[in-house]
């Protein structure tokens, strides 16, 4: 029944159109820009889809039941200025695509379980002022490419399993 997705209205099951669905934002040509689907229970996974979006500008999934990995179609997003993945259950890598997102300001992975390297590619988000990877299983060094974000103010890296100096 409709118990499984309760912030959710009859909106998205109509023929109206999407820029009038309940956390959806759409600029004047139509062109989705935000998408905050945020603390809804919403599960499942990332569809490769999502990098067709290309006018987001603002992505909040954060505090959901998403699994799986975040598909690399993510980078095709080049408009995203906040990117708010964290508290899900997205597992593997950070896609290395991640350093396409050249806009970004806010980068939310924390709490997931996600694991392996912190991709060096992170340091080319040059835009980048809010960073937290904490709580996963993230492990090896901090990349040195961190160290060179000038515009950093906030560094999450607590709950992992990294090593070595912080860049």
């Amino acid at each position: 029944g409709g118990d499984s997705l309760p912030k959710f209205d009859n909106d998205w099951l109509t023929i109206s159109s999407h820029c009038d669905w309940r956390d959806v934002n759409c600029n004047e040509d139509g062109r989705v820009t935000a998408l905050k689907i945020y603390n809804s229970k919403m599960h499942g996974t990332l569809p490769t889809e999502i990098g067709n979006l290309k006018g987001l500008r603002d992505l909040n999934l954060v505090h959901n039941e998403l699994v799986g990995p975040i598909p690399s179609e993510i980078g095709n997003l080049q408009q995203l200025d906040s990117l708010g993945l964290g508290e899900n259950k997205f597992s593997g890598p950070i896609p290395s695509e991640i350093g396409h997102l050249q806009q970004l300001t806010y980068l939310h992975l924390g709490v997931n379980k996600l694991s392996g390297p912190i991709p060096s590619e992170i340091g080319h988000l040059q835009q980048l002022e809010i960073l937290s990877l904490r709580e996963n299983s993230f492990s090896g060094p901090i990349p040195s490419e961190i160290g060179q974000l000038q515009q950093l103010e906030s560094l999450s890296l607590d709950g992992n399993e990294i090593s070595g100096p912080i860049p």
